[in-house]
């Protein structure tokens, strides 16, 4: 594996932790002893993860970068980015543990993709310090 794909791996890897963190984080906004700082953080940190896997996918060949990689990024705010980041990477990991079979695959990188535009996308709208 060439190290701009193991870049990409672990960069993938802590994005999915930092979602499922900022999920746990808003999922605790309803107990008592629960802070909004403890969601801003976990907001941060899965925006510095965001903009780490877009910089990881600069750095990849352009073949393996997804289709529309070239384009603009979409628009809107940082919220609805944070948005559309969150829902790409429960798509890749919902492909990740669906039954085995060729579309299955298919829908798996489709996922990959979709969670990397969406990096690319935060990162344009300014979300990581």
């Amino acid at each position: 594996m060439s190290q701009q794909l193991a870049d990409w791996v672990s960069a993938r890897h802590d994005a999915i932790g930092a979602v499922l963190d900022t999920l746990a984080a808003e999922h605790q906004l309803s107990d008592a002893e629960s802070s909004v700082l403890d969601l801003t953080g976990a907001e941060r940190e899965m925006d510095v993860t965001a903009a780490r896997l877009a910089d990881a996918v600069d750095a990849l060949p352009d073949q393996r970068k997804p289709v529309g990689w070239d384009q603009a990024p979409e628009a809107g705010s940082l919220q609805e980015a944070r948005t559309r980041f969150v829902r790409a990477v429960l798509r890749a990991l919902a492909a990740q543990y669906a039954e085995e079979s060729a579309d299955a695959a298919a829908d798996a990188e489709y996922a990959d993709d979709m969670m990397s535009l969406a990096a690319r996308d935060l990162r344009a709208r300014g979300g990581a310090p």
